[in-house]
């Protein structure tokens, strides 16, 4: 069925009255510090070059409403606090993370790696979900609601955490990147999709499989269902 494009694409039931950040807040501050009128940061999308944007909760940085504010908000709380403890860390330590390949998730999150690492995925997930709905990407969001709702493990969705592919000169940029998919041929839907999400000099590809793909998936894909602590990183 169609989604109804007034409701939240979680719940179903809630009108869409709250937007997602495309970068989250959190991470624009722990990259930039404080952005403010004397401290702006520029925003290039589409058309636009070289806006300037003096605070982390613009417009700019945000899907249209396709969410409630409930799941939103203290809906998601645990998840967006598990990716923003994590972007944290890894910004932090992105010297050493990059020469050693690897992020031990026990020195992120102690005793709690397991738990952690499913609330940073369903992060991704609601943020990809939001992505879909906002730009009408014709693949079914039953999945990605039903592991929010559950707070369970999204089973077609890795992340592969690499240097970035958005700002390979090293100039600060951060954003994400286009979704791409991989159709069936003929059939209009996709197989897969992946984008980038980039904080400077660290990013993560998303990687979503629908449930009949057969093919390999991308080297150094990491997902809160597979076994071992620790998150080996691409470099280029």
């Amino acid at each position: 069925l169609p989604m109804n494009r007034n409701l939240c694409w979680i719940c179903e039931e809630s009108p869409a009255d709250s937007k997602e950040h495309i970068v989250k807040a959190s991470d624009l501050r722990a990259l930039y510090g404080r952005i403010s009128r004397e401290m702006p940061v520029y925003f290039h999308g589409g058309s636009k070059k070289n806006v300037p944007v003096r605070s982390a909760k613009s417009n700019h940085f945000k899907t249209a409403p396709v969410i409630c504010k409930h799941c939103n908000n203290s809906g998601t709380a645990s998840h967006d606090e598990a990716w923003a403890k994590f972007a944290r860390y890894a910004l932090s330590n992105w010297k050493s993370i990059s020469e050693n390949r690897k992020i031990k998730m026990q020195r992120v999150f102690p005793g709690s790696t397991r738990k952690h690492g499913v609330l940073m995925q369903l992060y991704f997930c609601k943020l990809f979900g939001c992505r879909i709905a906002d730009e009408g990407i014709p693949i079914d969001l039953a999945q990605f609601r039903q592991s929010i709702l559950n707070n369970e493990p999204h089973p077609g969705l890795f992340l592969v955490f690499t240097n970035s592919r958005i700002d390979p000169r090293g100039l600060g940029y951060s954003g994400v990147s286009e979704i791409h998919a991989l159709e069936k041929q003929g059939s209009g839907k996709p197989l897969c999709a992946t984008w980038y999400y980039s904080l400077g000099e660290f990013c993560v590809q998303l990687m979503w499989y629908h449930p009949t793909f057969n093919g390999r998936l991308l080297p150094y894909s990491w997902s809160p269902m597979q076994k071992g602590k620790v998150i080996n990183i691409r470099t280029r």
